[in-house]
């Protein structure tokens, strides 16, 4: 899963009972400077499941790229 597609995202929540709609897609920076002298550097972090107990993400450089890393998270109510 980790090198999944933006697709391939859609489907497996789609498989989950999520829905496209479900899926957020969100542009993140992910790497700055404390002087500023660094550019800014972003990545894109989609996820679904954050009602619930449990929440499945992806990490991706591009959108039209693969995941450059995955995690899945579970908790108590």
């Amino acid at each position: 899963m980790e090198h999944f597609t933006l697709d391939q995202v859609y489907a497996y929540a789609e498989e989950q009972g999520y829905t496209r709609a479900d899926v957020a897609v969100e542009r993140v920076c992910c790497a700055w400077s404390e002087d500023y002298e660094q550019e800014l550097a972003w990545q894109y972090e989609v996820s679904f499941g954050h009602e619930y107990t449990e929440v499945w993400e992806w990490t991706f450089d591009e959108l039209d790229g693969t995941a450059v890393e995955y995690e899945h998270y579970e908790w108590e109510d």
